[in-house]
């Protein structure tokens, strides 16, 4: 049997599981400026394709 090495107990699926995978929030990768100010702006401006700055 496959998962009797692994300790996977299928009466018990749940037991030992780790729900919490994926990738880590992005707000954690933020530079201090923008994690200070993040929210406060009025606005967008758009200076050209892919440049966006918050006023």
């Amino acid at each position: 049997m496959a998962f009797v090495s692994s300790g996977y107990n299928p009466d018990k699926p749940m037991e030992n599981r780790i729900t919490d995978i994926g990738p880590r929030h992005f707000e954690e990768f933020y530079p201090p400026v923008i994690k200070a100010n993040k929210g406060k702006w009025l606005y967008h401006e758009i200076l050209e394709p892919g440049i966006l700055v918050h006023v």
